[in-house]
């Protein structure tokens, strides 16, 4: 055997480890030997035994299972099985992922795996809504905005505002200062601050195009939101789960430049309507949502754009905490 092949033998034996072995199904030698001389490359068990020891001396975790004859397989491998399978999971369910992306990210994390773990995490099946229109074009957006988040940039955009009946599609060009984006009920939304817009808002990434990263610095977040001490992360935690099992219906009053809020805030299944006629400038909007401490101290914050309307168990804690507020002050 010539030098170039001794030294690809001792690669090719640790690719079949990776590939073919596990705890449940270790390598034998023989089956080492075989799939070696499918390469080209003859070899002796004593030269096997030779290369895993020096495998192992390397620091390859091999570990020898004895039963009719001695297997080997690699134990402590960088991910698990269930490691694997959870990353697959994750890349096969996250919808703001495209289809074509998706399926190579698949086969990356299937790399990984041996043969007997890539079928387990085959096996595992989902239907999942992948929607999005041009999703080539929705990453380069999010990785723009990502981009200008690391950088403390601003940026600007256009954005298609929410859906409602009624009234046609707006679209508007914005100018921000991006400060985080979250995933929420399986949806990527940026949470900013529009200096034409009050308070932090939420835009849905697949509801962006034209981003523009800008040289301006960001404006500091407690700034924008005029407290000190505003936590940013805690509020992007804080934001409202429409699918709790304990949700009511809740109906809104709200001017019209609060109807990208609205939408961005409590998801796209907001339903929006005129309120007492277009020429009015109100809106109702109607969701699902948990009534929670959140939702009262939003309802608070925007009191002055927005007005609960139902359900009455939702008007009656508001007012509730508006006279316990009341009496605590005037004590």
């Amino acid at each position: 055997m010539n030098e170039n092949a001794r030294k690809l033998k001792i690669l090719f034996i640790l690719q079949l480890l990776y590939r073919h072995a596990d705890e449940k199904q270790p390598l034998s030698v023989e089956k080492i030997i075989s799939e070696l001389a499918k390469k080209g490359i003859a070899a002796e068990r004593k030269s096997v035994y030779s290369d895993i020891a020096a495998l192992r001396e390397f620091g390859i975790d091999i570990v020898s299972v004895k039963s009719k004859s001695v297997g080997y397989y690699i134990k402590n491998r960088l991910f698990s099985e269930s490691d694997l399978a959870a990353l697959w999971d994750s890349v096969h369910t996250a919808e703001f992922i495209g289809g074509k992306r998706c399926d190579e990210l698949k086969k990356k994390i299937e790399a990984l795996a041996s043969d007997r773990e890539k079928k387990n995490i085959r096996r595992r099946v989902y239907t999942v809504n992948r929607a999005f229109r041009q999703q080539e074009l929705y990453t380069e957006n999010l990785n723009t905005i990502h981009a200008a988040i690391a950088e403390k940039k601003q940026i600007s955009f256009v954005y298609e505002e929410g859906l409602n009946e009624g009234r046609k599609q707006k679209i508007t060009t914005y100018r921000a200062s991006p400060y985080i984006v979250i995933c929420q009920s399986g949806n990527m939304m940026l949470i900013a601050g529009c200096p034409e817009l009050e308070g932090l808002n939420h835009f849905y990434i697949d509801r962006i195009e034209s981003v523009s990263v800008l040289p301006e610095k960001i404006t500091d977040v407690r700034e924008f939101v005029g407290d000190m001490e505003f936590d940013l992360m805690c509020y992007s935690r804080g934001l409202f789960d429409s699918y709790s099992p304990d949700s009511v219906t809740v109906t809104l009053r709200i001017n019209e430049d609060m109807i990208n809020t609205v939408v961005g805030t409590f998801g796209k299944t907001v339903v929006v309507k005129p309120y007492g006629g277009i020429a009015s400038g109100l809106y109702s909007a109607s969701f699902d949502t948990e009534i929670s401490q959140e939702l009262l101290s939003w309802l608070f914050l925007n009191s002055a754009t927005v007005h609960a309307v139902a359900p009455q168990e939702l008007v009656n804690a508001l007012k509730d905490a508006a006279r316990d507020v009341y009496i605590k002050y005037c004590n």
